[in-house]
């Protein structure tokens, strides 16, 4: 993040800095920063089971239908829980806002996986979730932020996690937009996908795993929390 962003966050630097500090040596960072994700989540969509949650279960599904180590597997969903913890240090009203963001606002935004990054490298055993938070909104072409990263350039993790972060928030209740159903949402990630946006071959095993019963027991858009573990 350069230096001349920074009065885009106001005064959040101060409290991330502090925030590392507390968390520096406390076994469980983890747990207090997934709860503060809660907090955020639920102030934005008034519900129970969170974005990050559903965001982490997805993930983890998609992990597992691609073979990855258990190892893989509990990093892969320790990272999508804590991907957007970058938020956390920006205005809520971003969020909770129906109009269209102004160029200011998305640049703000934009901030998310630096700013949730810089929290993570002060924190010496949450280090490996670096990559899911940091790259999640890279893109296979190159055209994600926040560096332009493309194709074997962004780590698998960031990779599954983008993919499923973007497919929950379309399924998802948001105040900008109502909830696509799973065809929907299906059809409009398989456009991106061929604008070069997802990693192919993980999209083909998302959409196989997505309409298959043994992983969604229930497709409507509310109950995806009922992906299976």
């Amino acid at each position: 993040m350069r230096i001349e962003e920074l009065h885009l966050i106001d005064n959040s630097m101060y409290s991330l800095l502090e925030l590392a500090n507390y968390l520096h040596q406390k076994k469980d960072a983890f747990e207090l920063l997934t709860k503060f994700m809660q907090q955020l989540e639920m102030s934005i969509n008034k519900t129970s089971f969170t974005h990050s949650a559903r965001v982490a279960l997805l993930a983890e599904t998609l992990g597992t239908a691609v073979n990855l180590s258990a190892n893989e597997l509990y990093l892969l969903k320790r990272s999508a829980y804590l991907h957007d913890i970058g938020k956390i240090f920006l205005p809520v009203k971003l969020f909770q806002k129906k109009e269209e963001l102004n160029a200011r606002e998305w640049k703000m935004i934009r901030l998310h996986p630096e700013l949730g990054a810089s929290l993570i490298r002060q924190i010496p055993h949450l280090k490996p979730l670096l990559a899911g938070v940091l790259f999640h909104h890279e893109r296979y072409n190159g055209s994600g932020y926040p560096f332009g990263l493309s194709e074997q350039q962004i780590p698998l993790i960031s990779r599954i996690i983008g993919l499923v972060d973007c497919f929950e928030a379309l399924i998802a209740p948001r105040p900008y937009h109502t909830p696509l159903t799973l065809q929907q949402a299906l059809s409009t990630m398989e456009k991106q996908k061929n604008q070069g946006l997802w990693d192919p071959y993980l999209f083909e095993v998302f959409v196989e795993i997505t309409t298959d019963s043994d992983y969604f027991v229930d497709k409507r858009p509310v109950d995806i929390n009922l992906v299976k573990n």
